[in-house]
């Protein structure tokens, strides 16, 4: 029909109304189920109606855009040139999402279902800053060349060189990213110490690193710029790291070398009063034996006594 009214399912109604299921107006109405207007109206209540029809059998051409409804449709992909604003006339970079209504958020909300919802919500708002958040219970995941380097579980867990998160605060998986060291739930750091992370085992001379320690000059300080924190106790980075050439920074001190020294100083203890006991036990049993002979003198001397 040009100009009345295709009644026909399928029908083509130019400057007129399609009033059957699937038919297409130009410069009309389209008012049947599933109907396509062009440049028209696509009235019907019901049903997967276009504002806007067309298609492109090059790969290289553009489909129409298409308003109302369930928001936008470009069947076979939409490509945009030059800048686009979402509630602004002007853009400056290549999407700009505006809070139009001024009440201090401006999002975009990314949602996808295959048989669970999953929807993430990317925004700023006046009060809260900038957000990024699962709306639902999924995991969120930073990842670089198509790997995860990091996970916000839904239950709040953080995994930084891992995909999953089991502790509050979990780093790697092996050698080359941490070895799974972690923050408890009770807020203590574990570092990863098994000896499946070790190599290159050399012994040790605790007399030698009691002596070192001893030598360490061990003051109470606070660090600059934080006078907040409360003062700390402890040695400097750079004589820890001369006195046991511990580490590959002399401006840090690992907590498991700290650990490290401080055990191996207390066997230093440990074997220093092991060898005073024996010397102890041995002047015991040496005196024993002087109180023994005065004894005895005495004992001849008073028989010889007249």
């Amino acid at each position: 029909s040009v100009t009345n009214t295709a009644a026909d399912t399928g029908a083509l109604a130019l400057f007129a109304n399609a009033a059957a299921a699937e038919g297409t107006a130009v410069f009309g109405q389209a008012s049947g189920a599933e109907g396509r207007g062009v440049f028209g109206l696509a009235s019907a209540a019901s049903g997967a109606a276009y504002a806007v029809y067309g298609q492109v059998d090059s790969p290289a051409g553009y489909s129409g855009f298409f308003t109302g409804g369930l928001g936008v449709r470009v069947d076979g992909g939409l490509e945009v040139h030059g800048e686009v604003g979402l509630n602004t006339a002007a853009p400056d970079r290549e999407l700009t999402v505006f809070d139009s209504d001024a009440d201090g958020d401006a999002a975009l909300n990314l949602r996808a279902t295959d048989g669970q919802e999953r929807e993430m919500l990317l925004a700023v708002n006046q009060s809260s800053g900038g957000i990024i958040s699962m709306q639902t219970n999924n995991d969120l995941f930073f990842r670089t060349n198509g790997t995860n380097r990091m996970v916000i579980a839904s239950g709040g867990k953080v995994g930084i060189g891992r995909a999953t998160a089991v502790h509050p605060l979990h780093v790697g998986t092996d050698a080359t990213n941490g070895n799974g060291a972690h923050v408890t739930i009770g807020g203590t750091w574990v570092n990863g110490s098994s000896r499946l992370f070790k190599e290159a085992f050399s012994a040790v001379d605790p007399e030698a690193v009691l002596a070192g320690v001893a030598g360490l000059e061990i003051s109470r300080w606070r660090y600059r710029g934080a006078e907040g924190e409360g003062a700390h106790l402890g040695p400097v980075a750079e004589a820890f790291h001369a006195a046991f050439g511990l580490g590959s920074d002399a401006r840090y001190i690992a907590t498991v070398d700290a650990d490290g020294v401080a055990l191996a100083a207390i066997q230093g203890l440990l074997q220093r009063n092991e060898t005073l006991e024996t010397r102890v036990a041995d002047l015991e049993d040496r005196v024993a034996a002087l109180e023994a002979a005065v004894e005895a003198l005495l004992s001849a001397s008073e028989r010889r006594a007249p």
